[in-house]
């Protein structure tokens, strides 16, 4: 089963959804993230067995729970290879968080950091797919959208998929 975690945006990114969603039909994108409720990302999603995934969501609540409610400031619209995301400074309060999650599951459960782990990059991805050219005019059409220049964080959401390609089910949310 794999995981996802992240920092809730979506009271302050909700407008984004209607013109995320028109552009993810008009170029046909695999993987809707409109369908996603808009966070930021606070690790890269992990697999674990099916039959402890309760278990490590629970886990991560209490680490979590340390953790207080932050604002980030916004930088932007990125477009990278195969993504286009809104990108954040980094802030002390999303790095230890990032930092208390990653040595929490290594030293707990075994689980390895992923490459993108190493130097993350806190973001709320807006679109993703293979095909370069759908992405280069999924940013044309959405860069020059008008973002909050911060947005206040105070609720962890987690969220589950047996398979990265099926989308994800939301399960539990935490308060900081």
């Amino acid at each position: 089963m794999f995981i996802w975690l992240g920092l809730e945006t979506e009271e302050s990114l909700k407008y984004l959804n209607d013109k995320v969603s028109k552009i993810e039909d008009k170029y046909e994108f695999k993987t809707r993230n409109s369908i996603f409720p808009f966070h930021i990302s606070l690790k890269m999603s992990f697999d674990v067995s099916d039959n402890i995934y309760l278990k490590v969501i629970n886990d991560l609540k209490e680490v979590l729970k340390r953790h207080k409610s932050t604002t980030v400031i916004v930088k932007g619209i990125e477009r990278n290879e195969n993504i286009v995301w809104i990108r954040y400074l980094n802030n002390d309060s999303l790095d230890n968080m990032h930092k208390d999650i990653c040595e929490y599951l290594k030293n707990e459960y075994g689980i390895t950091l992923h490459e993108y782990d190493l130097d993350f990059i806190f973001h709320t991805t807006l679109f993703m797919d293979d095909d370069k050219d759908k992405i280069k005019g999924a940013y044309e059409l959405i860069k020059d959208e008008a973002l909050p220049s911060e947005i206040k964080l105070s609720r962890v959401l987690f969220g589950v998929t047996k398979d990265m390609s099926l989308g994800l089910k939301l399960i539990d949310s935490l308060d900081l």
